[in-house]
């Protein structure tokens, strides 16, 4: 009976497809093969659940997949453009307090901020006394991104949408 609850028939999904992919064959031994070697392994080495995403809503993760491409796009543009015409701009830093938020909202965060051009996390932090997130940002052109209340209100919506599409395993 415990061998039944450490399986997952999501983890035997990815398991199986991770096992089709390496064999590049969808024959009947192959597949057997790979159900089997997915049992096995979650038998052998059941990974700890940890419920860190709770369900995700397709909706809104769409909506911020879609705006942070725009972002990137609109972003790389902006920077290429800059580097092309030698237009002057004027750099600076920001800090942002995202209010409460959760580790995972966090860490997205400042990784879909890092990867869009034109700025840089530098440092982010977790305040243990009141849950609260914070980010210091390089802004490449402040100006251009609304100055500081702009670019705060940026990242602001962003970990918003963030939220929206993963919630926390307590808002299931």
């Amino acid at each position: 009976m415990r061998l039944i609850r450490n399986t997952s028939w999501k983890m035997t999904l990815w398991l199986l497809l991770v096992w089709l992919a390496l064999f590049r064959s969808i024959e009947p031994v192959v597949i057997i093969g790979g159900i089997l070697v997915a049992l096995l392994v979650q038998w052998v080495g059941p990974m700890m659940r940890v419920g860190a995403l709770g369900r995700i809503r397709f909706v809104p993760l769409l909506a911020l997949i879609a705006r942070f491409a725009w972002d990137m796009f609109m972003s790389a543009l902006h920077v290429s453009t800059l580097i092309v015409t030698g237009k002057r701009y004027r750099s600076g830093f920001v800090s942002i307090n995202l209010g409460a938020v959760s580790d995972m909202e966090l860490m997205i965060s400042a990784a879909m901020t890092s990867l869009v051009p034109g700025t840089l996390v530098i440092d982010v932090n977790r305040h243990e006394s009141d849950a609260d997130g914070s980010m210091y940002l390089h802004v490449i052109d402040m100006e251009a991104s609304g100055g500081e209340h702009g670019v705060r209100e940026m990242i602001t919506k962003q970990t918003a949408r963030i939220g929206r599409s993963l919630p926390r395993p307590q808002e299931d």
